[in-house]
């Protein structure tokens, strides 16, 4: 999808759940996370694994449109 397309981003692996992990190509994912998290435009996780820290998020609601995914790449790319 979207962030296998996006040359700024980084799939930890190709989701099999609801679940996606994911970097942008800054180094401070932790800092992009605290900032959309409390502007309460999108709610992310992180994760540490192999050393780095991954964002989460998870796609549960069924009324999630494309535009959503689309601005919340946007956000983080502005964030970071």
């Amino acid at each position: 999808g979207k962030l296998q397309a996006a040359p700024d981003f980084e799939l930890l692996m190709p989701p099999q759940t609801n679940i996606v992990c994911f970097r942008y190509q800054t180094r401070d994912q932790a800092a992009i996370r605290n900032a959309l998290v409390e502007s309460g435009a999108f709610h992310l996780t992180q994760v540490k694994l192999g050393g780095k820290v991954w964002l989460r998020t998870t796609v549960m609601n069924p009324f999630t449109a494309e535009n959503d995914l689309d601005a919340l790449l946007a956000a983080i790319r502005s964030t970071g």
